[in-house]
């Protein structure tokens, strides 16, 4: 195990916590991370400081749904033509055509990028309703606004154009009202955990810390 850690992209999951917790975690390493970032009128240069934070620092890539098709018209691929030929005709883009596409790019495999920003994508429950079918979880909504805004569900109602009530109750609704990528990660519920082990030469602070690494999964940094 220690060589296939050390050489390979294998992944070890703890099954002593029952199925529900063991297939989360299996899942978490298979689909990838998928957000989607939201702006009122006013709120836009705080989103572009996100994804521009997410994507240079953070190993994040932006999907920009509406520069894609556009790519995809102009290099004239199997689903760009199928774009070309819906425009043409006036009918819109199906939801189930822009999911293919996605699709497409998010596994695609290249240098192992598992980390998306939906942008421009998607507008209506239909939408998201059909790329978590048919490609993966979108993981959250991140709200970027400066006031928080307040979604209220009546009679339990979630039409079609309700998409913001929709994660909502879901529990995916996140609202950041400034950057700061630690707050990013707890909204997500990547809380980070520290500890620090001090103690006296030879007094078992390597053994104390190998233990730790080995049974509760923490990383040791170790200040030498």
């Amino acid at each position: 195990m220690p060589f296939l850690k050390a050489n390979t992209s294998f992944h070890e999951i703890d099954t002593t916590e029952g199925f529900d917790k063991t297939f989360d975690a299996i899942t978490k390493l298979v689909e990838p991370t998928v957000i989607h970032i939201r702006v009122d009128s006013v709120s836009t240069d705080l989103r572009q400081e996100m994804i521009e934070n997410l994507v240079q620092n953070h190993g994040f890539v932006n999907l920009d749904v509406n520069i894609l098709i556009k790519d995809e018209n102009e290099r004239k691929t199997e689903i760009g033509l199928e774009f070309l030929s819906m425009t043409s005709l006036g009918k819109n883009i199906t939801g189930e055509m822009i999911v293919r596409m996605l699709k497409k790019i998010i596994y695609s495999g290249q240098d192992d990028r598992n980390k998306f920003i939906l942008t421009s994508f998607p507008d209506i429950i239909d939408h998201a309703r059909e790329f978590e079918k048919s490609c993966s979880h979108i993981t959250a909504m991140i709200y970027a606004v400066s006031k928080e805004p307040i979604v209220e569900i009546k009679n339990n109602n979630l039409s079609v154009f309700n998409l913001d009530a929709m994660f909502q109750k879901n529990y995916k609704l996140r609202i950041i009202d400034e950057w700061n990528y630690r707050t990013f990660q707890e909204k997500l519920g990547n809380k980070i955990d520290f500890g620090v082990v001090h103690g006296r030469s030879l007094s078992g602070k390597s053994e104390v810390c190998s233990q730790i690494k080995k049974l509760m999964g923490y990383k040791v940094i170790d200040m030498k």
